[in-house]
This record gives C-alpha cells, structure tokens and sequence, in this order.
C-alpha cells in the first residue's frame, strides 16, 4: 500500500496470475519482441476498443471466442456472462466509461513462452470516476500457422 494524499488516501497495486494453458491457444508460433509484433499486437487491441465503443454487440461480434469460453467455465451464456461479470465493460449504468485508446506508453510483453503478446498497461481502460477506479480486460493475443492473429480464447 501507498499513501497517495494528505487525508490517508491509500492506493494498492496488485499482482495476480491468470491460467492461460496451451490449449487455448494450439500451435502458437513464438513470437519476437519486436516493432512489427508490437504493431499488430496494438492493432489487434484497436479492434477490441471498437468492439468495447460499439457495446455489448460489439463485443459479441469481435471477442465471441473469449466470451464463449469465459462463459462456458462459469455455466453462463455468453450474453448472461456480459450482463453480470463483464457489466463494467458494456453496461453504461455501472458508471464505467471507456477511456480513449492510448498505447503510447504501453510496452509490448510476451507470456506463454513467447507464444502470447498483449501491451502492459493495456490501451484498453475503462473509467469510474465518481469511484476513481479503473478496469482492463485481459486481452492476449497468439499467431497461429498461417500468420493469423487470435484472442485467447
């Protein structure tokens, strides 16, 4: 914890670890740390603000793989998924709003063993202000075999 202002405000950072099997991403080429993979890596995240903009139809459209499988391990519907645990994200009236995209100071960071990228602080940020909170989804992305770039599902 870190005190931030003079009324004891205190503010934490926390690490926590996701479960990402090979699975979900089968025959992930290893990627390199590169420009041309940090480009299509950002491009990729691009996608997904649009789909975040455009609501939760956006959001089926362009993450369906992900949200069937975060669903599916929650016994939801993808629909039923996006209107409790993913509220922030695509219902207004949670008082989260999407910030716009902003990967300047975002660094490209593989995982997997070199097989998933994603940008760390992720460009994709939603905002409460009233609370002073903000939420990313995790999005990590893997190219397969002919060149195609894939969410984690």
């Amino acid at each position: 914890p870190e005190v931030v202002d003079a009324e004891g405000t205190i503010a934490l950072t926390l690490d926590y670890a996701i479960d990402m099997p090979a699975s979900e991403w089968p025959g992930g080429e290893v990627l390199e740390k590169d420009m041309a993979t940090r480009v299509a890596v950002e491009g990729e995240m691009r996608r997904a603000h649009a789909a975040f903009a455009a609501g939760r139809d956006g959001v089926l459209g362009e993450l369906r793989p992900m949200m069937d499988h975060l669903s599916a391990s929650y016994g939801m519907t993808p629909e039923a998924f996006l209107d409790t645990l993913y509220a922030p994200f695509v219902d207004p009236s949670q008082g989260f709003a999407l910030r716009p995209f902003d990967a300047e100071q975002a660094r490209l960071e593989l995982f997997g063993n070199g097989r998933l990228a994603t940008l760390v602080p992720s460009p994709v940020v939603f905002e409460n202000s009233e609370l002073k909170e903000t939420f990313a989804p995790d999005l990590f992305y893997w190219r397969d075999g002919s060149g195609t770039w894939r969410l984690i599902d």
